[in-house]
């Protein structure tokens, strides 16, 4: 039971610390497990513990359920509470883990039993059937005649009809014809829960029984014939369509679902009747209501439509039998198709009579035509099988001779889609003796006799093929009726005496059987017995054949199957043919066992319990098993394994052991099949003495069997004797059911002696014995006194063995010793007096310390790494996640891997293994000296304790290996430090984190007084990793957040004082000691100390800031002494800040704690210190530890995400400046590696490169081992292995950005590196085939490369911050140049804008501060940039367009035009007119501004800030003359691209020359003379004449580049361009000629003449 509490302590308990977090529903109160507030806690085994959470773990996960848990079994086993509310599940495992021992043993070691719930129908791998009663209350319409209803289901999801139809035949009055309308019930069984969530219907087709045309229902008349006098003619009824409904389930399956056994009733109104338009419509009517067609019926007259319930039941028929009141009443209703998955009893024929058509002969309209359908015998005169026919199922549905279909009126070809019934011979041989015969005829409107149409047959058995019809789909062809054929047809069709009608019906043929199926081999072995005097090679063919037919098809007729199989071994004596029949048996047998088929187990299972009835030959089936276990492990078996064996040899052994693979899959219902075969000989016997007799002789035989057994599992030849083994092995426990004496010792003796027996070679056969020795401590017939006393002995060599070997072993070796703790733990043994000898308990210690490496091992390593997790855990783990460092949402991660639940389930689960076990055996070790003594220490205390146990089983181990004893015990300390740094439960338990705790502390103290004994003095140097690890796990107990009670609430701290005590009182003082111990090697522990104690320097324990400050500063003393600096401690001193800062950087009173550490108290010791030169170093370290947390704590508060790349960016920048100025290149070396994470997550490529090759530059060549740096990701390695992996990636990502020059360059450097430094030939190889690539690319492949902005901050910046309130860097006042680009792609001028604007939402965004003049806020001032270079801004030329480099490609060119340069520009261009008609040439000023940035662009950052700006004019005249010079570079670059481009694309030089060379477009010479040669401009500008030669000569580089351009173009073009060739020479030569004028013109303002 639980109590609601409302106590704070309750809810610090549950990991809240206040009720805000509580659900408004439970604001009354939180469910709390009343064993845990009035208990002990050390009352709980650990498991308990560990039920109780998953049992509460249903509620939000903020809180934990305490209440009694129920187990619904209708829901797939979930837990629900027992009060009945429901409550939504956030837990990491179902409830469903708390109900068994451990969750992912489950699937292997308990799903038998549950799968033999009696009446849940769990009949197939745990799959669900469901029953649904169907009851039709009453039907509302008028159709004036008496009316057949057919109820079916229809499944949407697949288009198929799932079920047989249920007839309803209702009188003219809607009453039933027979019965009342209570009686009109129908249940529609065995639905699989599959079916259940597909779209499915209850359809309902309505046939009218009367005239042809329908009464007037609405007037109450009734229609006759115009000619109808004859009233006994007039009573004739024929079968009419009317109408249908659908009554749509999906809708209702989960109220039923949720309503198991109730009845949810509905009215008419839900399943309203409807009559198609059309009478040819009134098939395709019901899909049109299910897909919800309008304008295609009409509702049907005085209609309502159809009341019903719905009732669904969960389980077999047997349920609906003992819980539906009126069962006799139900027509039970079958699905078309046989389950094989649970026994049945079915011979039945399905005919679907889809179209029909016939010939109109001589008709002026068309036939009324129906079909008459008749099971006829083969032979003259093909008399019909009497009562063979049904429309439907139920009491309504009369068995007739001959049924008839609806007939459809003036239709030749109607599709009729009606199923028919008919019940076939259930004899074979009377079976395949039949045919079926369809005769067609036309129903006259009148009271005419119809009118045959022909007809058509099909025979059951086809000769030619010696088989039955097959199901499917058949075209028949008419055959006209004649005389002649009327008794012969069907041998008049092998002479062609049939003649044809050229017409057909078309039919689906299914024949729904357990006796037989459609197949040669089948038909000849289910008649072997009219062979078996005549043919024996026939029958022997036949038994061999069948075994290969498709092991589901078999077990439909299973019955008729293993008949056929016991009755030749019962009756033949051949003995060639008895093997065979066994190898068959066996083959189907062995099927059971694969994984495709084992759902069908159960079926195999029920029917040798209730269907097997063969006595006697339990004999043949011991006789056949032991001659392959004999077989096996004789010399032939061997023999035949070897080459040089004779090919005959070779052929039986093939046999042999393919008969005793199979024999061995399904060793277990081969037992069974002879356990049950002997029991009915037995009872069949007339008097004891025989009785007896039998007995022994059984008992003898089995007894030999596993003596034969035991022999085969030590043999290790042949070969194949693994796979039987294994097979074995999986099977075993299934045999103790077959063995004669059936107490639990003898049974116990029974499992030992064949475990000992099996060899140990080979890792599967390990993971099977031990998979087997866990399904033998949970067996239902093994007794808990004789596991204990028997079996658990044997379990410590075999597991001591397995868990020094694979990963798999060792895992499955874990598993096994968490069965065993129900058997060492008193709390769970059922007789007080039974227990463990203290021998057992002394091995179990020893396996305990082994599982602490386990429990670690599965925690750093995905489990489905093992090669058998599938068999371990029984089923496939889901894999865990690794989540790659990358931009998702805006958000940057680093690498982690997330750990699947199924797998987290596995992890705890060892844990608690563990932690139960450390708690028995230390209560163990401790019960003589404690016993009747009151408990008056707290449990922390209790956990401290040395144990005599462990110290002995850590002796043992030092006897046998010093070397393992030690790995041993490192492994069980890394164990609890990893336990301690993170837990294996969810954050709010902390019950569960308290016991993780206590498994540390026993192995702190336990480990403690063992390193004491052993590892001190000249022992130390053996046991310095050990100590490393003890010290660090008990410095853990002193800095972890989970144990710092000042740290959590109130109630918190109360409860766990309360409960368990302050943890660290004991750990400090048990460190306090050791450490004092520790004095003379405490240099060697400085790499774990100094880390330590500043880690456990925030805490506010007196005692515990003692500790660290002594440990901190005794530290650097003892190295001050030695070395004369502190090099050392400076070092780990700052690797742990790093840490710190990272973890806490968001905690400012943590982060001033921990600097209050260093500023304060570490100063105080130093300041005291009688060593000035210690003080002296020691206060510089402390300044500067001061400046780099701060530096550390601005960029790790930033948040992570790409809003912040430029503040992250700055402020890793920042802190790499300093560290590089310090000298604290290790640390300079981790962030310039982070920085370069962060691009790479970004996708800002080029600057990953810059930054990874960077992290290179700081690095050499030499062999020295450089560090592990997880918080980047870089393992252990040699230095100049780490600087060639960060010149790949830099290479990498420079490939990603097409910044391919400097991939070459960091191609070069690694040549040079391999060819020098590294002498690695083959990759100096790779590398140069590397470098030709990207030289490949810069030469044939064109770039869009990424454009830059100038970004001024106008005003104050101080207060910007983001959407979370949080503060931007001040970017007051300052100017920013800008590299785009999101990732690899491009950003545009808007984008680029609108991401500004985004970012500072309350500044305002311009492009000029003209569109801002009378703003008063925040101004941000966008403008692009073109590049430049610092020649250009010295007034000179850029050094790509002059002497050797202007010989480079033009795409080569291009990357340094635009690239690796730190000066821009932009244009400013002002009208300066005097009139309004002025020449726009003439009053053109330019203000050219150069942009100086502080780096070469790409860099470490997108954000460079800008150093200087320097701005040029330019007057007209030299304006001109620059644009001349700069489109002669344009068009020079275009004919290059022309002549490179294998495409020959003109469109671009046409435009240009069009521009240059047609007057018309340009305006030619006259522009320039008319601005500056009119005397007006040089006149006002005279010092502008010393560039008219400039000017001329630009002009004339422009012709000449214009005629260079003008024969491109004319080589290129193609013949449509032709005409616009010529017609710009003709431009070219005019435009010569007006230029040779102007040049004459210009020649006065030549200096000499002016």
């Amino acid at each position: 039971m639980a109590a609601r509490l409302t106590s704070k302590k309750s809810l610090a308990l549950l990991g809240l610390d206040n009720d805000e977090a509580v659900p408004d529903e439970l604001k009354q109160g939180v469910y709390y497990p009343d064993e845990i507030k009035n208990s002990e806690l050390d009352t709980f085994t650990m498991r308990d513990l560990y039920n109780i959470h998953l049992g509460q773990s249903s509620l939000p996960s903020t809180m934990m359920n305490g209440s009694n848990y129920s187990m619904d079994l209708t829901n797939g086993g979930a837990s629900t509470p027992a009060s009945g509310h429901e409550v939504s599940s956030t837990s990491f495992l179902n409830a469903m883990t708390s109900m068994t021992s451990m969750t992912t043993l489950r699937g292997i070691d308990e799903l038998a039993g549950d799968e033999k719930s009696s009446g849940n129908a769990v009949v197939a791998g745990g799959d669900a059937y469901y029953q649904l009663v169907f009851d039709i209350k009453h039907c509302i319409f008028k159709a004036g005649n008496d009316t057949k209803l057919l109820f079916s289901i229809f499944d949407d999801t697949d288009k198929k009809i799932i079920t047989e139809e249920y007839c309803l035949h209702l009188s003219e009055n809607n009453f039933p014809k027979v019965g009342s309308p209570e009686d009109c019930k129908v249940l529609f069984s065995n639905l699989s829960a599959e079916l259940l969530t597909h779209d499915i219907y209850i359809l309902c087709r309505i046939y009218r029984l009367g005239p042809m045309d329908a009464p007037d229902v609405m007037h109450h008349k009734t229609n006759t014939s115009k000619k109808g006098k004859n009233k006994a003619q007039e009573t004739v009824d024929i079968l009419r369509p009317y109408g249908s409904t659908v009554i749509r389930l999906k809708e209702q399956i989960p109220k039923l679902l949720g309503a198991l056994g109730e009845e949810i009733n509905f009215e008419p109104g839900t399943a309203p009747i409807l009559c198609p338009n059309e009478e040819s419509q009134f098939i395709p009517l019901t899909f049109d209501l299910i897909q919800d067609r309008k304008g295609t019926s009409y509702t049907a007259p005085l209609s309502i439509g159809i009341a019903h319930g719905l009732q669904l039941y969960r389980g077999d028929i047997t349920v609906v039998q003992q819980n539906y009141a009126h069962f006799d009443k139900l027509t039970i209703v079958d699905t078309l198709s046989i389950d094989p998955s649970f026994h049945s009893d079915r011979h039945i024929l399905y005919v679907t009579v889809h179209d029909i058509h016939v010939n109109q002969r001589k008709k002026s309209t068309a036939c009324n035509v129906c079909v008459k359908i008749q099971l006829r015998e083969n032979d003259p005169p093909y008399k019909p099988v009497s009562g063979s026919m049904l429309l439907g199922k139920g009491k309504m549905a009369v068995p007739e001779s001959e049924t008839t279909s609806p007939v459809y009126y003036h239709n030749n070809d109607p599709i009729i889609n009606q199923t028919y019934h008919i019940l076939v011979p259930s004899n074979v041989k009377k079976l395949i003796n039949c045919h079926l015969y369809f005769s067609l005829w036309h129903i006259p409107a009148s009271n005419k006799k119809p009118d045959e149409r022909g007809f058509a047959y099909l025979k059951l058995f086809q000769d030619k093929i010696q088989q039955l019809t097959a199901n499917n789909e058949y075209e028949l062809p008419l055959y006209r009726h004649d005389k002649k054929s009327v008794n012969s047809y069907l041998s008049a069709e092998q002479g062609g005496g049939l003649k044809a009608e050229n017409k057909g019906i078309r039919i689906y043929f299914k024949l729904s059987s357990t006796k037989i199926y459609s197949h040669i081999d089948i038909q000849q072995f289910l008649n072997w017995r009219d062979n078996i005097n005549s043919n024996m090679n026939a029958v022997m063919s036949s038994v061999k054949r069948v075994a290969r037919q498709p092991f589901v098809n078999l077990l439909t007729i299973l019955d008729e199957f293993m008949a056929n199989i016991f009755g030749i071994m019962l009756e033949c004596q051949d003995e060639a043919l008895i093997e065979q029949t066994f190898s068959t048996l066996v083959g189907v047998l062995g099927e059971v066992n694969k994984n495709t088929t084992s759902r069908y187990k159960p079926r195999i299972e029920d029917w040798i319990e209730h269907h097997f009835c063969y006595p006697k030959v339990w004999r043949t089936l011991a006789m056949q098993q032991s001659r392959l276990l004999q077989w096996i492990a004789s010399s032939e078996a061997v023999e035949a394994q070897q080459k040089d064996a004779p090919a005959q040899l070779k052929t039986r052994s093939a046999e042999q052991i393919r008969q005793l693979h199979n024999s061995m899959k399904g060793v277990k219902y081969i037992f069974n099949i002879m356990k049950r075969s002997c029991q009915i000989e037995i009872e069949q016997c007339s008097n004891q003495q025989e009785k007896n007799k039998i007995t022994l002789e059984y008992n003898r035989q089995i007894s030999a069997l596993f003596q034969s057994m035991n022999r085969v599992m030590g043999l290790k030849q042949p070969k194949a004797v693994a796979g039987v083994q294994s097979f074995a092995l999986r099977n075993f426990l299934g045999l103790l059911d077959s063995i004669p004496t059936q107490t639990s010792p003898d049974l116990t003796q029974i499992v030992v002696k064949f475990i000992n027996a099996i060899n140990n070679d080979g890792k599967q056969i390990s993971i099977e014995k031990l998979l087997l020795v866990r399904r033998c401590l949970s067996h239902p017939k093994l007794m808990q006194q004789d596991i204990i006393r028997i079996l658990l002995p044997s379990v410590y060599q075999l597991l001591t063995y397995h868990m020094d070997k694979s990963k798999d072993e060792r895992v499955a070796s874990a598993t096994v010793i968490q069965k065993c703790i129900q058997y060492l733990d008193p709390k769970r043994i059922n007789n007080p007096h039974i227990r463990a000898s203290p021998h057992v308990y002394d091995q179990f210690a020893i396996l305990m310390l082994k599982m602490f490496s386990i429990l670690d091992e599965i925690r750093n390593n995905d489990l489905n790494e093992l090669l058998s997790v599938q068999k371990i855990f029984g089923k496939q783990m889901q894999k865990n996640r690794k989540v790659q460092p990358q931009a998702m949402n805006g958000k940057i991660s680093a690498v982690q891997v997330i750990i699947s639940d199924d797998q987290l389930s596995a992890h705890r689960d060892f844990f608690v293994t563990i932690a139960d076990l450390a708690r028995i055996l230390a209560d163990d070790s401790s019960s003589e000296e404690s016993q009747g003594l009151p408990k008056m220490e707290e449990p922390v205390t209790a956990w401290s304790r040395r144990s005599d146990r462990i110290d002995k089983a850590i002796a043992t181990l030092k006897e046998k290996d010093e070397g393992n004893a030690m790995a041993v015990i490192e492994a069980a300390l890394k164990c609890c430090n990893n336990l301690l740094k993170k837990t294996t439960f969810s954050g709010n338990w902390i019950i569960m984190r308290m016991v993780e705790a206590e498994v540390a502390m026993r192995c702190f103290s336990w480990f403690g007084s063992t390193l004491k004994q052993n590892c001190l003095g000249d022992s130390f140097e053996s046991g310095r990793m050990l100590w490393k690890q003890w010290l660090r796990l008990g410095m853990l107990f002193l800095s972890s957040d989970d144990f710092a009670l000042e740290d959590m609430s109130d109630e918190s701290a109360s409860l766990l004082r309360e409960r368990y005590g302050d943890i660290r009182n004991v750990a400090i003082g048990k460190l306090t000691t050791a450490w004092n111990e520790l004095t003379p090697h405490r240099a060697a522990l400085a790499d774990t100390m100094i880390k330590a104690a500043v880690e456990a320097s925030a805490s506010e324990v007196d005692e515990i800031q003692d500790f660290a400050v002594d440990v901190y500063f005794q530290m650097i003393k003892s190295e001050f002494e030695t070395l004369q600096n502190i090099n050392s401690v400076e070092t780990h001193t700052i690797d742990q800040i790093d840490q710190l800062t990272a973890k806490y950087s968001n905690k400012e009173n943590v982060i001033n704690r921990y600097l209050d550490f260093f500023r304060k108290r570490v100063k105080e010791k130093l300041d005291n210190s009688d060593n000035a030169q210690l003080a002296k170093v020691g206060n510089v370290f402390l300044s500067d530890i001061e400046r780099l947390y701060n530096y550390l704590v601005q960029l790790k508060k930033l948040p992570n995400t790409a809003q912040y790349e430029d503040e992250r960016t700055s402020a890793t920048l920042k802190l790499l400046e300093y560290l590089k100025g310090s000298g604290k290149n290790e640390l300079y070396n981790r962030y310039i590696h982070h920085l370069a994470l962060m691009h790479q997550s970004l996708g800002n490529h080029i600057e990953a490169g810059i930054c990874f090759k960077s992290h290179g530059d700081m690095l050499g060549w030499t062999d020295n081992t450089l560090k592990e740096e997880p918080l980047v990701g870089l393992p252990s390695s040699e230095e100049w292995k780490r600087h060639v992996d960060l010149l790949e990636l830099a290479h990498k990502h420079f490939m990603l950005g097409e910044a391919w020059e400097m991939g070459v360059a960091v191609c070069q450097e690694l040549a040079k590196a391999y060819q020098e430094e590294i002498f690695d030939l083959k990759a100096l190889s790779s590398i140069l085939e590397k470098q030709s690539h990207l030289w490949k690319l810069i030469g044939n492949q064109d770039r869009v490369f990424h454009s830059s902005y100038l970004v001024r901050f106008i005003g104050d910046f101080s207060q910007a911050m983001d959407d979370n309130n949080l503060f931007f860097e001040d970017l007051s006042n300052k100017s920013f140049v800008y590299r785009s680009g999101n990732g690899k792609m491009p950003e545009g001028v808007r984008d680029f804008t609108e991401r500004i604007k985004n970012k500072y939402k309350n500044a305002k965004v311009v492009n000029s501060m003209e569109g801002a003049k009378n703003h008063q806020g925040a101004i941000i001032q966008i403008t692009t940039l073109s590049p430049s270079s610092f020649e250009e801004l010295n007034g000179g030329q850029f050094k790509w367009d002059h002497g050797n480099y202007q010989k480079a490609p033009l795409r080569l060119k291009k990357y340094y035009r635009e690239n690796e340069t730190a000066v821009y520009f932009y244009t400013n261009a002002v009208q300066k007119k005097k009139h309004k008609k002025d020449n726009e040439f003439r009053s053109l000023w330019i203000t050219k501004t150069f942009i100086v940035c502080q780096d070469a662009v790409p860099s470490t950052r997108r954000r460079i800030p800008v150093i200087s700006e320097k701005e040029v004019e330019y007057t007209p005249f030299r304006t001109a003359i620059n644009q001349l010079a700069e489109k002669n570079k344009e068009v020079a670059k275009i004919i290059e691209r022309l002549e490179n481009d294998p495409t020959k694309t003109t469109n671009d030089i046409s435009m240009n020359l069009n521009g240059i060379l047609d007057a018309a477009v340009m305006g030619g010479v006259a522009k320039y003379r008319e601005a500056f040669f009119d005397g007006t401009y040089l006149s006002e500008f005279p010092q502008e004449t010393g560039i008219v030669p400039e000017f001329v000569d630009t002009l004339k580089q422009q012709m000449v580049i214009a005629k260079q351009g003008l024969d491109s173009y004319e080589k290129y073009a193609i013949d449509a361009l032709q005409p616009h060739v010529d017609h710009l020479k003709t431009c070219y030569k005019k435009q010569m000629i007006a230029l040779s004028e102007f040049y004459k013109e210009t020649q006065k303002y030549s200096s000499s003449n002016y």
